[in-house]
């Protein structure tokens, strides 16, 4: 019987001996990658293995360094092949052995695309984050947030402003915006969630006013309103 621990010993050698067959150097580089077995040239042939995909499986991947790219990393797909993707561009994810990756195959500003997996807030998410901000702003907007930590810690605050007065025309006319049609399974929340809104101040109730704008409800996957 064979000495496990050799064979174990014999087997690292081989991948080590493998791994250094399979790079091609060429000395005129500028672009070396740092991998677990060591540096590789922009212009060569590496073996790697990613987390959470088909580890077991050992791909030689001829891959081409791209100037200027947005991309952090341009995966071919004889490598997402040989990894066992499923690559759904109709419906945008990306199929695993055990779980499912969105892809986003529109191109974005400066900043990444958030990822957000509430999609009822995506439209949210853009106006926040701004395609005009730059790199250089995104340090004092995180410092600006973090100063004022305690305005998004959950708590409700109320602001104190002065009671003021618009002028308007003699021949003005009130205006009563639509109210939104509402859900007749939803009636009872949405009324539930008004008064709550109500007694903790967030909004309030005004019987006496000739202009009014329509409250509306979104219902959240949990079932909650917002």
């Amino acid at each position: 019987m064979e000495n496990p621990k050799r064979t174990q010993k014999e087997g690292r050698e081989g991948d080590r001996q493998e791994v250094e067959d399979l790079r091609r150097f060429v000395s005129n580089s500028r672009t070396v990658f740092e991998t677990v077995n060591g540096d590789v040239t922009s212009n060569g042939t590496t073996v790697m293995k990613l987390e959470k995909l088909n580890c077991s499986a050992k791909i030689k991947h001829r891959f081409e360094v791209v100037e200027h790219s947005p991309d952090a990393m341009v995966l071919g797909w004889d490598l997402m092949s040989g990894l066992g993707l499923v690559l759904n561009f109709k419906d945008k994810f990306v199929q695993g052995e055990d779980y499912s990756v969105s892809v986003n195959t529109e191109r974005k500003g400066s900043l990444e695309s958030v990822n957000d997996d509430d999609v009822e807030f995506a439209d949210e998410s853009k106006e926040l984050l701004s395609e005009d901000l730059t790199a250089a702003l995104a340090p004092r907007y995180l410092e600006l947030l973090k100063t004022n930590q305690h305005l998004y810690d959950g708590h409700l605050g109320r602001m104190q402003f002065p009671d003021y007065v618009l002028s308007l025309s003699p021949d003005y006319v009130p205006v009563h915006a639509k109210p939104y049609a509402v859900a007749r399974r939803m009636e009872s929340k949405a009324k539930d969630t008004i008064l709550k809104l109500i007694k903790e101040d967030v909004i309030e109730q005004i019987y006496d006013l000739e202009v009014a704008s329509p409250v509306f409800c979104l219902a959240k996957k949990n079932g909650d309103l917002r």
